[in-house]
């Protein structure tokens, strides 16, 4: 292709007709480029479930069915892992999580992302949050993924349950900007 008109060059600018020293950078909406420091404290789960809050939940580590990952049981009504994290209004983020939902109703199971922890633990679907649950059968094994620009200054990830007889397991949890 030969360029018409004026080209401008913005920074170092080469030209080159070798593809492995050339190089492009497309923008793609919606896609991430959280480079930051994990906000999630204890994601991993290397420590147990240090770091980790119950509610309406039986809260525990297990490494034998997901890896190294906090096990999640239901209490009879949606039941919920989470964590406060501080963010920076206006700031972009993205969130991401391996989840296990087992048995119950696998509906509602997943990562949700709340304002605050009042809404996390009023039992609303993403109050004020943001919602990325899975609506398929039960034993289900998925990525759930949240890019989202914060609106105050803590925001609540939470994990959740939905079914009596369920368990939800989760493990490498990031939040960065």
């Amino acid at each position: 292709v030969i360029p018409t008109g004026t080209i401008t060059a913005n920074g170092d600018v080469f030209a080159t007709k070798n593809e492995l020293t050339g190089s492009m950078v497309l923008a793609v909406p919606g896609i991430s480029t959280a480079t930051g420091a994990n906000l999630v404290t204890n994601g991993t789960f290397d420590s147990g479930i240090t770091g980790w809050i119950n509610w309406n939940a039986t809260l525990s580590y297990d490494t034998a069915t997901f890896g190294s990952s906090i096990k999640i049981a239901d209490n009879g009504a949606q039941s919920r892992a989470y964590q406060v994290i501080t963010t920076e209004v206006g700031k972009r983020y993205t969130a991401v999580a391996d989840v296990k939902a087992t048995g119950g109703n696998s509906l509602y199971d997943g990562m949700l992302l709340y304002t605050s922890v009042t809404d996390a633990t009023t039992n609303a679907s993403s109050s004020n949050g943001f919602a990325n649950s899975i609506a398929g059968t039960d034993d289900i094994e998925f990525t759930a993924r949240i890019s989202f620009t914060a609106t105050t200054t803590t925001t609540v990830v939470a994990f959740t349950q939905y079914g009596s007889s369920g368990v939800t397991y989760v493990k490498n949890v990031v939040v960065k900007q």
